[in-house]
């Protein structure tokens, strides 16, 4: 079944909207590719992270322009940005491949993320609103009800919400940024590896113990214990994948 993406109009009440109107009137046919673009990137990493385009796979065009009801133009310009995500390789005059995933940039990248998630959860306990607690909190307890029924596709997208939260909590723009280029990374990482539920259950109560130490304000005791819950995260995703390549 083809899912056929059309574009989205340009608004006119954005803060832009004059000069997007005015773009849009000068060359429309530019915009609605943009827009096509845009629209194919999220599609495509969900197909990487996922695991429907596996690590060293090559990326058919022709079926990915068929499936998606696009011309190439728009799918090669999403491409190239999956590329400068690390996720695809770009090949002169041979078809994409998926990238396959390297064990030690992944370690390497979780390390960074441990330092960065505990510099954000330190500062979040000063930098928050009473406001953003309360909806931390609310998210944890939906994080609980999705473990308790045993969602894990739910539990895994809602647990990646949550770790953004925190990171955005710490009010740092270079921090934030930082962790968004890093996170789309490891994200496939994460998605390939099979947690087992024992991993699964401690992670649950790791989380239960960070969001008391966040709601009373506790920035070294936050830091260190989101920095702890990374790295066993780190730990039980290399394990993983060790298991997956040692498999295949």
């Amino acid at each position: 079944m083809k899912l056929r993406l059309t574009p989205e109009a340009p608004d006119p009440a954005a803060d832009a909207g004059d000069e997007l109107q005015a773009s849009a009137a000068a060359n429309p046919t530019v915009l609605a590719r943009r827009s096509m673009h845009d629209r194919l990137i999220p599609l495509l990493r969900d197909m990487i992270e996922g695991g429907e385009l596996p690590p060293g796979a090559v990326i058919s065009e022709r079926e990915l322009c068929e499936r998606f009801g696009v011309s190439r133009t728009p799918l090669r310009e999403a491409l190239k940005v999956l590329a400068s995500e690390g996720l695809v390789e770009l090949r002169p005059h041979r078809a994409p491949l998926v990238v396959d995933v390297d064990l030690a940039e992944i370690a390497a990248t979780f390390e960074v993320i441990e330092a960065l998630e505990q510099l954000a959860a330190s500062r979040a306990c000063s930098h928050a609103t009473d406001e953003q607690l309360e909806n931390l909190r609310a998210m944890h307890e939906e994080l609980f009800s999705l473990y308790a029924r045993r969602e894990r596709s739910a539990y895994y997208r809602l647990n990646q919400m949550i770790h953004l939260e925190i990171i955005q909590m710490a009010n740092n723009s270079v921090l934030l940024s930082t962790y968004l280029n890093l996170q789309t990374r490891i994200a496939r990482a994460r998605s390939l590896a099979n947690f087992d539920h024992a991993r699964w259950h401690e992670s649950v109560e790791e989380h239960r113990a960070l969001l008391a130490v966040l709601m009373a304000r506790d920035s070294r005791a936050a830091g260190n214990m989101l920095a702890d819950h990374t790295a066993r995260t780190a730990f039980a995703v290399l394990s993983g994948l060790r298991s997956r390549l040692e498999a295949e």
